[in-house]
């Protein structure tokens, strides 16, 4: 660097000295190109010889913590060429990272707020930015990331969480485990009393598995579902039916 700073003082000092003499025609016009020449020359020289300094600065391209250096002041530089020299952890903002079962996708959008709960305890209040488009070819699940601010650094990397999204609103019946039962075709569902106390089967969906009861999909406002009794009846029979306190429909 010092060499080729000296050489541009050199020809810069020369162009300075003789142009004038050569404006005057003291000296011939075409001394003036050769000068101009050696001078981009020599700044060229002086460019490259930085780009070579600045070869030995390693520089990351993003901000974060170095975790781990795999050299040591004194080994020689050429043998590591092409290997890893440090790992660098960005550390704001920090990831949650949940595979989502294909049928809760529909509700989960870009841009929602989700609510993650760290195995400490703490809990955090990030951003979706990210919803795959296809699904594991292992899990058949779909990866959702959640963004958290973490300027402070307190979430460390590779924590385990929970992570809590909002769902569509979908309306649902609670109904307890025991009224549900299978059709004569193997569907999962309930019996319920019709039209006439006649029993009908009525396919259902679990949206979600509570301790004490299942929510589920598929059954009509106002219906009359039997919640004892049901496997000792069958499709078409006339039952005389006996209300039980009622469970509230209500949307999850």
């Amino acid at each position: 660097m010092a060499q080729a700073e000296a050489v541009v003082t050199q020809r810069r000092t020369e162009l300075d000295a003789k142009r004038a003499l050569i404006l005057t025609g003291t000296l011939p016009r075409l001394q003036l190109v050769d000068l101009e020449a050696q001078l981009k020359a020599a700044e060229a020289a002086l460019a490259g010889a930085a780009a070579e300094r600045d070869r030995g600065v390693v520089r990351a391209p993003w901000s974060g913590v170095v975790h781990d250096v795999a050299v040591e002041v004194g080994q020689a530089a050429f043998s590591f060429a092409g290997r890893e020299l440090a790992t660098l952890v960005a550390m704001d903002p920090m990831l949650a990272v949940v595979e989502v079962a294909e049928r809760k996708l529909a509700g989960i959008k870009v841009g929602d707020t989700a609510d993650v709960r760290l195995v400490t305890g703490e809990i955090a209040s990030g951003k979706i930015r990210f919803v795959a488009k296809t699904a594991s070819q292992t899990t058949r699940t779909y990866r959702v990331e959640i963004e958290l601010p973490n300027a402070d650094g307190k979430i460390p990397d590779g924590i385990t969480a929970e992570v809590a999204m909002p769902l569509s609103p979908l309306p649902a019946t609670r109904i307890a485990r025991s009224a549900l039962t299978f059709s004569s075709n193997g569907n999962l569902g309930v019996r319920a009393v019709g039209a006439n106390d006649t029993v009908e089967f009525v396919p259902v969906n679990v949206i979600e598995d509570d301790q004490g009861y299942m929510w589920v999909t598929g059954i009509a406002e106002g219906s009359r579902v039997i919640v004892q009794g049901q496997d000792f009846v069958r499709e078409g029979q006339q039952v005389e039916a006996v209300l039980t306190p009622a469970l509230t429909a209500v949307a999850r």
